[in-house]
């Protein structure tokens, strides 16, 4: 949220520019490593939270396969880029190297600074519908199921459901006439 804001209210921002650690450069390095470690703690935690199928899981007592380190270091690889890029936005560092460089580029242009504005509020936009959960609210608005695993007992109850509609059709069926079965074939 603090990225399109044009004021320094990022805590990071606040931390790095303070007076007592903008001066002293060793204490600059270790603080900007402190904060990018805590989103690089922050963002792998939710990575690794995530089960992408028993395929890419990481499994304690090296009991992991190979394809799955290299599939998660590879994975790790790509956030740490975007991750050190919005860290530098956050705290308003732009005499950087790598912000002097992708910034100048005409790549993206008026597009690339809207898109730094807007995708900010776009995340906010998905965390709040994904918090108050409008998805699921929205299908049960239509009366479309779906399958909640936080709902403790949700797989009981999508058994049951299977069962109703088992035991309809097959009530469906032994009411139909001989003629209209054989017309209801689809070829």
């Amino acid at each position: 949220m603090t990225l399109p804001v044009p004021v320094d209210i990022s805590p990071f921002g606040l931390v790095v520019h303070a007076p007592s650690v903008f001066n002293n450069f060793f204490a600059l390095q270790f603080v900007g490593c402190i904060c990018v470690f805590y989103l690089c703690i922050c963002s792998f935690y939710g990575l690794f939270s995530l089960r992408l199928g028993s395929f890419y899981t990481l499994h304690a007592d090296q009991q992991s396969e190979e394809f799955c380190l290299l599939f998660n270091a590879n994975f790790l690889v790509r956030l740490i880029f975007p991750l050190g890029f919005n860290f530098l936005h956050m705290v308003r560092e732009t005499k950087t190297n790598l912000q002097t460089s992708l910034l100048s580029s005409d790549v993206g242009g008026d597009y690339q600074k809207l898109a730094s504005w807007f995708f900010p509020f776009l995340v906010i936009l998905f965390a709040g519908v994904t918090y108050f959960n409008l998805f699921g609210r929205f299908l049960r608005l239509l009366r479309i199921s779906s399958f909640d695993p936080q709902v403790s007992g949700s797989v009981d109850i999508e058994i049951e459901e299977g069962k109703i509609l088992i035991k309809r059709e097959k009530r469906n069926r032994a009411t139909r006439t001989p003629d209209s079965a054989g017309s209801d074939r689809r070829f």
